[in-house]
């Protein structure tokens, strides 16, 4: 599977003139696979806007429509909805970009799922290749801001390379092999299910999650790694944590959530020069997300002292 632009369609939304007018939907890239409908309203300045979550799809097609409010006045913004059959959008994508550049494309883009018409292609001699940025440049945005479609892409490269297949099968593998052999966790201390995290059948505990921080922060090539996990204070998802701390610009740790779950794991680097590993997890908790971000926050302020 290949992916361009997250798989997702980019909607520009702005407001209309008027309460009770429809609002302006456009969307990037115009590939010509969307059906829109637009059955929003332009609302009262003050009611909210509601259509980033009134987004809808007819199941197996791209019929899209949108319903909800803009609020008057509001500055145009861009709401993203995922799209299915990611190899189809990723290969109408480049036939756009081939034809943009005067290059035709004859016979139109497709896509299959099917192993042994795939297997056939890849026989083809390739009209040409492209190797993907260097490894830094993908990890930084899985750690700082969470990009879990490339997590989920970089798992199935590690399968590529290491495991013989582009799969999450073999990607899992791979990692669980690493896992266990190199960072010597014990096998019984995770489970495994994808490459972003977001399943809820992937099950860690802290203490490996520590053994894998503190593996990475003895190797020799951990420069990207550190560099691109979220620091305090800085661009990234620890922007608005530890403010007014002693701990601001002092915590490297990569954030994690899903529903009733938060966690934080990384480094404090005290002011003395010693440096902390920790992983802190709250599962399955009653509490609102803000308040457990504060009570883990707290934590790690206390375990600085």
């Amino acid at each position: 599977m290949v992916g361009f632009q997250d798989t997702t369609g980019d909607f520009q939304i702005t407001p209309g003139a008027a309460v009770d007018q429809p609002p302006k939907i456009t969307w990037n890239p115009d590939l010509g696979m969307i059906g829109f409908e637009n059955r929003a309203r332009t609302g009262p300045a003050d009611s909210g806007s509601t259509i980033g979550d009134n987004f809808f799809r007819k199941p197996g097609t791209l019929d899209i429509w949108a319903e909800g409010t803009a609020a008057l006045g509001r500055s145009p913004w861009i709401e993203s909805f995922a799209l299915p059959d990611p190899n189809l959008y990723a290969a109408r994508a480049l036939a756009a970009a081939l034809q943009k550049k005067g290059v035709p494309v004859e016979g139109g883009a497709a896509s299959t799922t099917d192993s042994t018409a795939f297997r056939a292609a890849r026989l083809a001699t390739p009209l040409a290749e492209y190797l993907g940025r260097p490894l830094p440049d993908i990890i930084f945005p899985i750690l700082n801001t969470s990009q879990n479609w490339f997590a989920e892409m970089l798992l199935k490269i590690l399968g590529r390379e290491l495991g013989g297949a582009g799969s999450w099968e073999k990607g899992l593998q791979v990692e669980r092999r690493f896992l266990i052999d190199s960072v010597k966790i014990d096998s019984t201390a995770f489970a495994l299910d994808d490459g972003s995290g977001l399943s809820a059948g992937n099950l860690v505990t802290p203490h490996a999650f520590v053994q894998l921080l503190d593996y990475m922060y003895r190797h020799p090539k951990r420069a990207p790694f550190i560099a691109a996990l979220p620091h305090a204070q800085q661009p990234g998802s620890l922007l608005k944590r530890f403010v007014g701390t002693p701990l601001e610009g002092h915590v490297l740790a990569k954030t994690g959530s899903i529903y009733r779950v938060n966690t934080l794991s990384g480094y404090i680097e005290r002011a003395d020069g010693r440096r902390f590993t920790f992983s802190i997890q709250a599962n399955a908790h009653s509490v609102g997300g803000r308040q457990m971000l504060a009570q883990i926050d707290s934590l790690v302020v206390q375990m600085a002292r």
